[in-house]
């Protein structure tokens, strides 16, 4: 039987239900195998494009938490009447935001001791007419 061939592909939701497959197929339904498999698969699809969130709407981030959330309390089998915040603490597992202001620290470090003087220009603000975001705008966004 080839499980990945029964799902569709190009999705995040969608790819999510073939490691839930996959973990019924093998047997796996431990809390701390599902969680190694989502920080494996999934969590390395969210936060390859992470760099750019800086110019997303804060809704698209939003969903992002929302599926988050849902993967989480799925594999946990939590009730409604727990809390995110609890689960997020107990499986200790970050947060969207808390994620991207860990990557966005790090960035920051990175560039300002750069052996290159030009990459330190990239942390310089400049004037904006435009009510744009800059990538490096998301930590501060959202505190």
């Amino acid at each position: 039987m080839n499980i990945l061939a029964t799902k569709p592909s190009g999705s995040i939701l969608n790819y999510s239900y073939v490691i839930w497959d996959l973990c019924i197929y093998f047997g796996i339904q431990t809390v701390l195998y599902e969680l190694l498999m989502y920080k494996t698969t999934v969590k390395p699809i969210w936060t390859y494009g992470i760099p750019l969130w800086g110019t997303a709407s804060s809704s698209k981030i939003e969903t992002l938490q929302r599926y988050q959330n849902k993967v989480l309390r799925a594999i946990v089998n939590a009730p409604w009447c727990i809390s995110n915040k609890v689960i997020h603490a107990d499986l200790k597992v970050p947060t969207i935001r808390e994620e991207h202001t860990k990557f966005n620290v790090k960035y920051r470090d990175k560039i300002t001791t750069h052996p290159n003087e030009l990459a330190s220009t990239l942390l310089e603000e400049e004037p904006r007419r435009l009510k744009r975001f800059k990538p490096t705008d998301l930590t501060t966004r959202f505190s």
